[in-house]
């Protein structure tokens, strides 16, 4: 029950966070997050996900919602219908894609090769699961997100900005850093941005949904979905330590993903870059 006290909390909402009725698209952002984050998700918070979404489509200038015998009217169909898509995904089988404790295995498996003590960026940082990760291995964090309420979420563990990269000027020009990790995000346009703000010695650790997905789920835009071999051509100027394009399962994804370093000067000896062992997280 209290994961289904947490949903219900989550329904406080003030007027303040919507204007005309209309409900606040990052509040609704932050929500999935959250809801996503519940290790167990019964049937029966479906009906207290309908019972908050109405109550998004109530605030302000508009009258709040009937209950008839236990029924809701009056829904807001396209928020119902959100609320909707996201338990199915979640129940479908009981295994979300990612909690807000449970880090990318793909960063997992890569991360010892981040120099002790570094300055790590998560660019589209969300509610920051991977920034505690990084942090509980040492390293100091920057994150960057376009959604206030998940910056907030990351209060105290580092560096949070929130601004829209998308739209406006990249917040970090001039900075480089010791780690930069993308995870589940692609706008190409800001592709040579993180690149370039791999600093020497620093490692990029990317991954990002391919071409196919529109077959198995979200996203479905080409826009949003790496090409084959994308990944390997953005990061020419790094050495890639590893590369993997392809399908996964639970949840079924189509996914492209890639770890390279930005290596330094070449002394007499070469670099030794310890791969992860076979099958293993490293």
């Amino acid at each position: 029950m209290k994961h289904v006290d947490g949903i219900r909390k989550l329904g406080n909402v003030e007027d303040s966070e919507c204007t005309g009725g209309i409900p606040n698209p990052d509040l609704f952002h932050t929500l999935t997050h959250r809801i996503h984050g519940f290790p167990v998700v019964r049937l029966l918070t479906i009906l207290h996900t309908i019972e908050l979404m109405t109550r998004f489509a109530s605030c302000r200038n508009r009258e709040p919602p009937q209950v008839i015998e236990g029924a809701t009217t009056k829904l807001n169909w396209f928020w119902l219908g959100h609320a909707l898509t996201i338990q199915y995904f979640v129940l479908k089988d009981n295994t979300p894609m990612h909690t807000a404790e449970t880090p990318s295995e793909w960063l997992c498996r890569w991360s010892h090769l981040i120099a002790p003590g570094s300055t790590a960026l998560d660019v589209a940082c969300g509610a920051g699961r991977h920034l505690r990760w990084l942090r509980g291995l040492g390293h100091r964090v920057v994150g960057v997100d376009r959604c206030a309420q998940a910056i907030a979420a990351c209060a105290g563990l580092g560096e949070m900005l929130c601004a829209d990269v998308e739209s406006g000027p990249w917040p970090l020009a001039g900075r480089q850093f010791g780690a930069v990790v993308v995870t589940n995000y692609l706008w190409r346009p800001l592709l040579p941005r993180i690149v370039d703000s791999v600093a020497p010695g620093g490692l990029l650790i990317c991954e990002t949904f391919a071409q196919g997905q529109e077959t198995v789920g979200r996203p479905t835009r080409p826009q949003f979905l790496l090409r084959p071999g994308e990944l390997l051509g953005a990061c020419a100027g790094l050495r890639v330590l590893g590369y993997e394009d392809g399908f996964l399962e639970q949840p079924a994804r189509f996914v492209q993903r890639i770890a390279a370093l930005r290596e330094l000067p070449q002394s007499d000896a070469p670099a030794r870059h310890h791969l992860p062992p076979r099958g293993g997280a490293g």
